[in-house]
């Protein structure tokens, strides 16, 4: 597979699809690596569109000027809540990137087969994701008598990058020749084993959902009726051995009860809240949107505004200490507001509309950015993926090359300049 990409290298930009290349490979267990190959790319990406300025490039269509002006808008109400609250600097860093996002579609929807290379990193990312997995399985997790893949920062991050990688992977081989189809299945099943490891209830989830979507776009209705039998076949297999899953799933469901019975946390084991914490920020959450509903708070505020919503009690718990909300649609209303929750729909609801519905039209281009955004829906239930700098740079890279393939490819005008 490597080498049939290097003899295929095109000539102009070649670097960029060496990076395109790497960026799935080992961003999951090693430190600030998709942030680092993300600002390479937007270096390259600001460099060529300077030295294009003034030639002839192809018009961008509609869609596409919709989703790059939901990026400039979603930068734009960074800036706004300052007017009336303090404001922070220090997640700029984070939010150019939706701004940078406009050089790097510019320069990857001008280039030849970018998807290609991105596609085949994400098989050989799933595989480098599995191996670290045995890695810290075998070796470091005998060390600290541990059974759950943290990764460099932490399980949920590890799993859910898992998840991602390996539905990427398989949405994105229907659209490749056969002679590279064949490593996508294994590597696809070895970031799912890398997911299960991960133990982080978030990744199930995300597996599952992921899982039954892609089922119902591939099959017919009698195979899928199958499918789902061998898909609760499989996780209750996994549930009854595995002690990882048992013990995440055992967690959860005594969490959610804790919640709705018990009035004092405090004699409960720190380790076996979860679930129950972020439903207490979510209904706090719902309180400041109604009370900052059009610019929201600001980013880096929520801290200490959630705590004027809280009970005596509530302000004593450290476990309540949290600087978002645990929740990507909650946190876009609260620090953002509806200015922010605008430019949110129009930056991944917009294309998540685009690709089911060019679904029946073009599977092979749309089934890719399908199971990147079902994935990140699913994954912004819990997290908050958008205000961190891995999450963004994943989010970003994946939906220029995915979103600009699809156009070229299902939209494209009589005119679109062939690369």
């Amino acid at each position: 597979m490597i080498l049939t990409l290097i003899k295929d290298v095109p000539g102009r930009y070649p670097l960029i699809y060496i990076l395109l290349f790497l960026f799935p490979l080992m961003g999951a267990f090693a430190r600030h690596w998709f942030s680092t190959f993300f600002i390479l790319i937007s270096l390259i990406s600001i460099v060529a569109l300077i030295r294009r300025h003034g030639t002839e490039s192809t018009p961008l269509q509609r869609e596409e000027k919709i989703v790059l002006g939901g990026m400039a808008l979603f930068f734009l109400a960074y800036f706004l809540p300052s007017f009336t609250h303090p404001f922070t600097i220090n997640s700029l860093e984070v939010e150019i990137r939706y701004l940078l996002f406009i050089p790097i579609y510019l320069l990857v929807r001008e280039l030849e087969k970018p998807h290609l290379w991105l596609s085949c990193g994400m098989a050989a990312g799933a595989a480098c994701i599995f191996g670290y997995a045995m890695y810290e399985l075998l070796v470091v997790g005998i060390e600290k008598q541990s059974y759950k893949i943290h990764g460099p920062y932490i399980n949920h991050y590890y799993g859910s990058i898992a998840v991602v990688t390996a539905f990427v992977a398989l949405g994105s081989m229907y659209g490749l020749e056969k002679r590279l189809q064949w490593v996508f299945i294994p590597a696809f099943c070895l970031g799912l084993i890398s997911a299960i490891l991960s133990g982080a209830r978030g990744s199930y989830i995300m597996a599952f959902s992921a899982a039954l979507l892609w089922g119902y776009l591939r099959f017919k209705i009698r195979i899928f009726i199958m499918f789902i039998g061998l898909m609760t076949i499989v996780s209750i297999s996994l549930y009854g051995f595995s002690t990882t899953v048992k013990y995440q799933v055992d967690r959860a469901i005594d969490d959610v009860k804790y919640y709705f019975v018990l009035d004092d946390f405090s004699d409960i084991a720190h380790e076996k809240r979860s679930a129950s914490i972020r439903l207490e920020l979510w209904t706090h959450s719902l309180s400041i949107i109604r009370d900052y509903p059009m610019l929201g708070i600001g980013r880096g505020n929520f801290e200490d505004t959630v705590r004027d919503y809280m009970t005596e009690d509530q302000k004593k718990d450290p476990l309540l200490v949290h600087s978002h909300p645990h929740n990507a649609y909650l946190e876009v209303l609260v620090s953002k507001g509806l200015i922010g929750g605008l430019a949110f729909a129009m930056m991944f609801l917009y294309p998540m509309i685009i690709f089911f519905s060019d679904y029946r039209k073009s599977a092979d281009t749309a089934l890719p950015g399908i199971m990147l955004l079902s994935t990140f829906f699913v994954y912004s239930l819990s997290e908050v993926p958008f205000i961190k700098g891995n999450g963004t740079a994943v989010y970003l890279i994946l939906l220029a090359v995915i979103f600009s393939h699809h156009m070229k490819k299902c939209r494209a005008p009589l005119n679109w300049k062939k690369s």
